[in-house]
């Protein structure tokens, strides 16, 4: 009778604590997009369920119609923690970034950490760390870390760069983006909604951190606090080996900032950067068609010679290819001797085992 009363007392505890969680104003939602990741899911969400932290957070996964086990896993993981993973899963295949808005949208917490379905945390103080520092720094609009990055094919390993600076502005981030996006926390009042001028590209990523840099600083973390998997296909390539989506975003944020007239120092950055994009692409596929290329190629070439004719009107097509002759001659032999370097310390990574998600969930 004792062991029935206290199954049944043990039974009203967990509801009440389930009801009390939900109740509670969430400070971090974490938002994780999944899409045919059964291999890696389970890594990602006992990384982020492993979390040590004095505040409230929820998951929230937005689950694309995946045709492997991933939304399974997914299941099985909100029934092992109820009250703390929103499982949203589309009615419909949306695609990467109408299901990155769409979770998004989900989002109630005052921040959003990202941790995409594939990539996981390994640092269980990392949330703590990170909101502890932007509720001393209100200036600060976003955080980010450095990460291991692992190569999933080849199990190549190497850490991401280690940078000099701890503060960024948006100037900063035109010229680059620096930001291993499975590593961000941000203030969710900054941007609501992911506005629709923003989709349609895969690497929205960089997209968003450019709009956050619009409303604050950006701070580093040099600690490494989580794991981000490459692997051999890439949502960003175009022709010979080329990536447009880089480019499509830049030119989308310079309409933007055109229109709000923020920031003239980043909006020189970008269009810079465009430039030395573009002058690459020529260089590689030439000034004229050749016989049998690619659609890609023609359109990238077209954008390229229109995009810079536009901006340097003194330029002249035998001015552009000039310099494009130089973006595209390859690698340099300093550039040459430190890819052999990594591709060398790679091979001698392959065998030293990956760190463990955050929390020992597994």
């Amino acid at each position: 009778m004792i062991a029935g009363r206290n199954s049944v007392c043990f039974v009203i505890f967990m509801e009440l604590e389930i009801k009390m969680d939900m109740s509670q104003d969430v400070v971090v939602s974490v938002m994780m997009i999944a899409y045919n990741v059964g291999k890696y899911i389970d890594y990602a969400i006992a990384g982020v369920m492993g979390q040590n932290t004095d505040f409230s957070m929820e998951l929230v996964i937005g689950e694309d119609q995946s045709t492997d086990d991933t939304y399974a896993k997914c299941c099985a993981w909100k029934e092992r923690f109820p009250g703390r993973i929103r499982l949203v899963r589309n009615e419909r295949n949306l695609g990467l970034s109408r299901n990155y808005q769409s979770t998004w949208h989900h989002c109630k917490g005052k921040y959003v950490a990202v941790c995409d379905g594939d990539d996981y945390w390994t640092d269980p103080r990392k949330l703590q760390k990170m909101v502890d520092y932007m509720e001393s720094h209100p200036e600060t609009s976003l955080c980010f870390h450095r990460v291991l990055n692992w190569y999933a094919d080849t199990g190549f390993k190497y850490l991401g760069e280690r940078l000099a600076e701890s503060d960024f502005t948006l100037a900063d981030l035109a010229v680059k983006n620096f930001i291993t996006h499975s590593s961000v926390l941000e203030r969710k009042e900054n941007l609501p909604e992911l506005p629709d001028w923003t989709m349609g590209t895969n690497s929205g990523d960089y997209l968003f951190s450019l709009i956050q840099a619009t409303k604050g600083k950006i701070h580093y973390f040099p600690e490494i606090m989580g794991v981000y998997v490459k692997h051999s296909s890439s949502f960003w390539t175009g022709a010979g080996g080329l990536k447009e989506d880089p480019v499509t975003v830049r030119e989308r944020f310079i309409d933007y900032l055109s229109r709000t007239g923020n920031d003239a120092n980043a909006l020189s950055n970008l269009k810079l950067a465009c430039d030395a994009h573009y002058l690459k692409w020529l260089g590689v596929l030439g000034m004229r068609p050749v016989q049998d290329e690619s659609e890609a190629a023609a359109r990238m070439r077209e954008s390229a010679l229109s995009r810079l004719r536009e901006r340097h009107p003194g330029w002249s097509d035998a001015d552009i290819s000039a310099k494009a002759s130089l973006c595209g001659s390859g690698f340099s032999f300093k550039q040459k001797v430190w890819l052999a370097a990594k591709k060398a310390y790679g091979y001698l990574t392959v065998l030293r085992p990956l760190p463990k998600p955050a929390g020992n969930l597994l």
